[in-house]
């Protein structure tokens, strides 16, 4: 017995079945068509069939470049305020007895030097974190892709492989 979308369709005539011309199911066998029409059969194939010919980026490497962007914020103001003040303390410390014009001088000189380490201790911990997370959500969005398998929060690869 032939299950339903193998094999040919006949129509529906009244003229019986020996008059009935077979016609071929738009989705029958895939075996016959060209590569581009069949279903992506390895984990790279399901990769790549995401971002492949589309005016819009697909919904999860959004939330990866968003995530990694996040990431990168908190990791500046983590590493950065912390930089602030130890750049500061150590101005304080290590200025001794040094000559300024004026007090607004003086303020500007330890302002430049804590703003210096703010920048310099935000960018180490900015690339860290970012490098984590977007580590840590490309795994989350591109494994069930390979694997075949949907996780929670999957939404284009439901409406894509179901």
């Amino acid at each position: 017995m032939e299950r339903p979308g193998e094999g040919t369709a006949r129509p529906l005539t009244g003229l019986g079945e020996k008059n009935a011309a077979a016609v071929p199911e738009p989705l029958g066998a895939l075996e016959a068509s060209p590569p581009w029409l069949q279903p992506p059969n390895s984990s790279w194939e399901r990769i790549r069939e995401l971002f492949r010919d589309q005016k819009e980026y697909p919904e999860e490497p959004m939330h990866i470049v968003k995530a990694a962007f996040t990431g990168s914020l908190v990791g500046f103001v983590y590493g950065g305020i912390p930089g602030y003040l130890n750049a500061k303390k150590q101005y304080i410390e290590q200025c001794g007895g040094e000559l300024y014009h004026n007090r607004l001088d003086a303020v500007q000189s330890m302002q430049r030097s804590a703003i210096r380490g703010f920048i310099r201790y935000g960018w180490r911990w900015s690339w860290r974190v970012a490098a984590f997370v977007t580590i840590f959500k490309s795994v989350y969005f591109l494994l069930p892709v390979g694997d075949d398998s949907v996780f929670l929060f999957s939404n284009s690869l439901l409406k894509k492989y179901n």
